[in-house]
């Protein structure tokens, strides 16, 4: 016998822009069973536009509930955001796909909201970015992550070169300690796929110095995040977080 079952299918209608025609994107609420067999035409849609929403499913479908929901901007995360998807718009999005959706690119994950602070920008939270900036020096990596305020600009926010503070406070936020970035990394997987993860084997830079000649870099290897002091001309990733 086929279940009959009903949904508050939240179909979140947000509107993205206050252009000359606001449009809105639909997604069906978290949790919401056989959500993978549903579907919104058109989606991101226009203002007074129809949309047709279809179940390709086996199950038969009770009632389904229309649901606006109002986007929130950065400066209003809190940690119940942590591992959601910060769009170039400046804008919370659930996952990476719902931030496409709506016409924005992903392009950091929410990895800590709180009160530590160690940089003038530093006002509310971090995201950390999705991917890495290649390799170089530590002077380079500095120059890669602020480079970002011009080609990937996000509304009320600076990309940056995070410190160590500010890697263990992500650390932390995500279940680990100065120690330990298992939490970070099955976050960023679930976030914006494997590609996302830190690569272990490889080094990181911080934007903590020792001196002038030798900075800290970070070693991920088997869960555990080793710290220690480098000459600032060798080759380490860089991982350029957003302070919001």
């Amino acid at each position: 016998m086929k279940k009959i079952f009903s949904i508050l299918a939240l179909l979140l209608m947000t509107a993205v822009g206050a252009t000359a025609q606001t449009t809105y994107t639909v997604t069906v609420k978290d949790g919401t069973e056989d959500a993978a067999n549903w579907s919104a035409t058109p989606n991101p849609a226009g203002e007074g536009q129809s949309v047709t929403i279809k179940y390709n499913g086996t199950k038969k479908v009770k009632s389904v509930t229309a649901v606006q929901k109002t986007l929130r901007p950065l400066a209003e995360a809190t940690t119940a955001d942590l591992g959601k998807i910060a769009g170039a718009d400046g804008i919370i999005y659930g996952t990476k796909a719902a931030a496409e959706a709506a016409g924005t690119q992903a392009v950091a994950m929410i990895a800590y909201v709180g009160s530590e602070t160690d940089h003038t920008t530093y006002k509310h939270g971090l995201a950390i970015a999705l991917a890495d900036e290649s390799s170089d020096g530590w002077s380079w990596a500095e120059s890669a992550c602020e480079a970002k305020n011009t080609s990937t600009p996000v509304a009320n926010a600076s990309w940056l070169l995070p410190s160590q503070n500010q890697w263990n406070a992500m650390f932390k936020a995500n279940g680990g300690d100065e120690k330990s970035y298992t939490g970070l990394d099955t976050a960023l997987a679930t976030a914006g796929g494997d590609s996302s993860k830190l690569q272990e084997g490889d080094n990181y830079w911080s934007s903590t110095l020792y001196n002038d000649y030798v900075a800290y870099g970070l070693s991920p290897a088997d869960g555990v995040a080793s710290w220690d002091s480098f000459s600032v001309v060798y080759h380490f990733r860089a991982r350029a977080c957003l302070a919001f």
